[in-house]
């Protein structure tokens, strides 16, 4: 225990780190403080919890008609399917546009390789930062004025609102990149496309991949809100579903909907493990 007790005396005082972390700490408890405790639960919030917890349970069990699996095979087939689908349109639909988009860009705003002048990589950083910067549901809505209600104007809102944020993340990884293998593709004589597509995007590709997935993930997210703009998906039967004070089926679509999220997590790892694999087997 006096070894331990000696490395912890011996170990890096970070004083501005431990400041940061007080006062966080500090502006928790007084926001906790300053808030009103009895707007934020009474005996009409328990009241409301207490019928919440009981009609989120499924109609069969509640009223002892048909049985659970019948319930959510009668769910699939009349809605989950059609949301499923749309949220899926409209998602893979916006990352597609988006990777095309932050392909372009993304090369063009790193640093790495060179070629590119500094006015134009920071002219284009500074657009995929205002891409970024608009959140998808204020796209959605400028975009609504023009392209009116249906899908049209939530696949160009995720798209842009995540082509900036691939782009900037394309271009960081780029510039992150192990440099050595560019440096020797130039020294023989190759071209800035070359030394990307030779050295830096075969070094980078699975963390771009990723990237890429977790985006996807996010569209999912916001398609799913952004389906009550007027088009069938998760988000328009969530609606519904609330509408008329259907919680079981609310449950159900979000249910549905984060099965959605972990079967694209699971596709990301699996295409990640392949390429990682891929390497070995062609040696």
């Amino acid at each position: 225990m006096s070894r331990v007790a000696e490395l912890r005396a011996a170990r890096p005082r970070a004083t501005l780190l431990q400041i940061s972390g007080l006062v966080a700490a500090l502006a928790c408890v007084a926001s906790w403080l300053s808030l009103d405790i009895g707007t934020v639960w009474s005996e009409r919030s328990g009241r409301n919890l207490a019928r919440f917890l009981t009609e989120i349970q499924p109609w069969p069990l509640r009223s002892g008609d048909g049985t659970v699996l019948s319930w959510v095979s009668d769910l699939l087939t009349e809605a989950g399917v059609a949301a499923i689908g749309g949220t899926l349109a409209c998602s893979v639909l916006a990352t597609v546009l988006a990777v095309a988009l932050a392909t372009f860009f993304a090369p063009l705003a790193a640093s790495r390789p060179r070629g590119v002048p500094k006015a134009v990589r920071l002219a284009i950083r500074a657009g995929l930062l205002f891409l970024r910067a608009i959140p998808e549901y204020i796209w959605a809505f400028l975009l609504l004025t023009v392209l009116g209600l249906g899908i049209l104007p939530a696949v160009l809102a995720l798209a842009l609102h995540n082509a900036g944020i691939l782009g900037r993340l394309g271009a960081e990884v780029l510039e992150d990149a192990e440099p050595r293998a560019g440096r020797a593709l130039q020294g023989l004589g190759a071209g800035r496309t070359q030394v990307l597509t030779l050295a830096l995007v075969p070094q980078t590709l699975n963390r771009l991949i990723l990237f890429v997935f977790v985006r996807w993930e996010s569209a999912v997210r916001e398609a799913t809100v952004l389906g009550m703009l007027g088009f069938v998906s998760l988000g328009w039967y969530l609606q519904e579903a609330r509408a008329a004070a259907r919680y079981d089926e609310l449950l159900f679509f979000v249910l549905l909907g984060s099965a959605t999220i972990l079967a694209g997590d699971a596709l990301s790892v699996l295409v990640r493990h392949r390429l990682r694999q891929a390497p070995k087997k062609s040696a």
